[in-house]
């Protein structure tokens, strides 16, 4: 799995924005608040969802106010648009059972006071993940204590390049890792393991994995919210970078499809 591994520890330094993401000027101040969009369409049911906030001022404590009056649609291909509905807090989601499809490109538009924002994104299957989880203790090792290391095998039969996103945790906690990477170095249609970095649960946790496929705007947006989200602010620090975006309309935030996988097993 030394491909992965080094997709993953290796991301590159510069990411490259294609035409089809706009980048947006942050007023960080109190006035001139934008629109925020973010949402998803996965392939789990009932999963998908709009939330629409305004930005909050820049080191403000208070939480961003909720959008509550928007129009939301989104749309399959060129089918009729699926009208989702304000449940609360700012989310919107559509009737009970909805289910994104493999394959599929979607659409979302979304009218705030009369203003139109659009975005678009496709939802490419994600690779075969073989259903065993492989455990195997491990003695301490420097800063990594001893526990069960934890190894998937998957079968990369996409041809490249394809764009995956996948946490893993324990015990109903996803904070163990957060992991984006693609399979461009990797053999194609060939299984490969690959441990988890870092990670050595004990007997009897639960140990949890998601997958998902996503396209490179999200691997992007990703990659990069990233690194926003890695700095630490300081006394001397400038205002946070500017995220790329997808919405169109002078939004900011990210739509994003995704096939879903989940992987799991007690530790014994």
């Amino acid at each position: 799995m030394k491909n992965i591994k080094n997709s993953i520890y290796a991301l590159a330094l510069v990411v490259l924005f294609s035409a089809c993401e706009d980048k947006i000027d942050l007023d960080l101040s109190t006035e001139g608040q934008k629109p925020v969009i973010e949402g998803r369409v996965t392939t789990e049911t009932d999963s998908s969802y709009i939330q629409l906030t305004f930005t909050a001022p820049y080191n403000s404590n208070q939480a961003p106010p909720a959008i509550i009056n928007a129009t939301v649609e989104v749309t399959m291909d060129n089918e009729p648009p699926m009208l989702f509905n304000h449940v609360g807090k700012g989310i919107y989601k559509p009737t009970a059972g909805y289910v994104g499809k493999k394959d599929h490109n979607y659409s979302i538009k979304v009218v705030i006071n009369g203003k139109e924002y659009t975005a678009q994104s496709y939802l490419y299957p994600m690779f075969d993940v073989v259903d065993t989880l492989i455990q195997e203790f491990k003695p301490k090792q420097g800063f990594i204590n001893e526990g069960y290391a934890i190894t998937y095998w998957g079968n990369y039969n996409q041809a490249p390049k394809k764009y995956y996103w996948f946490k893993y945790g324990k015990n109903d906690s996803l904070e163990e890792g957060d992991i984006l990477f693609d399979n461009g170095d990797i053999p194609f249609n060939q299984p490969q393991p690959f441990e988890l970095p870092f990670f050595r649960p004990q007997k009897g946790d639960s140990v949890m994995l998601i997958f998902r496929s996503i396209d490179v705007y999200t691997y992007n947006y990703l990659f990069a919210l990233g690194n926003l989200n890695g700095d630490i602010p300081g006394l001397f620090q400038a205002p946070p970078a500017n995220p790329p975006t997808n919405i169109k309309g002078g939004a900011v935030g990210f739509f994003y499809a995704a096939d879903v996988v989940r992987r799991w097993r007690i530790v014994n």
